[in-house]
């Protein structure tokens, strides 16, 4: 056997750019209805990221040119608009759902229903809740107003859906990878409104 090791140390021969593929893909809500002004943030280890870029008016968000062979994450971040939609039908709500006289009809409702953050739904929701409503807190205290749920999550037990997936991954980028889209829950509005 022979091994033939080839350097360019006089840079003689022209670089090649590294091979690249765009990266995209949608923030929706449960009902199909596009999300704008999103955060939408890729990872890698690279000291270039991470990168951000905002979902358009119909939802979209894209990467172009991004590096392939490497591993990625994406990830989706919303604290605006913590009153929109939410009223005193959502503490009803999630009051009955507590009280079990009627239980949420979905996972991404109970996920509604964790004002807290918590990982699970209690009395503490409905105070977290109320001080919103009344004015006492502008912003909910530890949770984000939207959360982004992966949006080829399947619940195991549409119950009790936590923990849920946040984060898309992508190990490694071999392609173009267009359909990264996430669903948006709106913190406390259990009833889509």
């Amino acid at each position: 056997n022979t091994y033939l090791i080839l350097q360019d140390n006089q840079d003689i021969c022209p670089d090649v750019a590294p091979l690249t593929y765009d990266v995209a893909g949608m923030v929706m809500t449960q009902e199909g209805q596009a999300l704008p002004s999103v955060e939408v943030a890729i990872h890698n280890d690279n000291p270039e990221f991470p990168r951000y870029a905002f979902t358009s008016s119909t939802g979209v968000y894209s990467y172009k040119d991004v590096v392939a062979n490497e591993n990625y994450t994406i990830t989706a971040r919303s604290n605006e608009d913590p009153m929109g939609g939410i009223s005193t039908l959502d503490l009803v709500f999630i009051q009955k759902h507590l009280l079990g006289l009627k239980p949420l009809g979905s996972a991404f409702e109970i996920i509604a229903a964790d004002v807290n953050n918590s990982g699970s739904i209690s009395a503490s929701d409905l105070l977290d809740l109320r001080k919103l409503i009344l004015g006492v807190n502008e912003s909910l205290p530890n949770n984000d107003s939207w959360r982004f749920v992966d949006g080829d999550e399947a619940f195991d037990n549409p119950n009790n859906p936590f923990p849920f997936d946040e984060v898309k991954e992508i190990n490694p980028l071999r392609f173009h990878s267009l359909h990264n889209n996430f669903t948006a829950i709106k913190i406390g509005d259990v009833n889509n409104s």
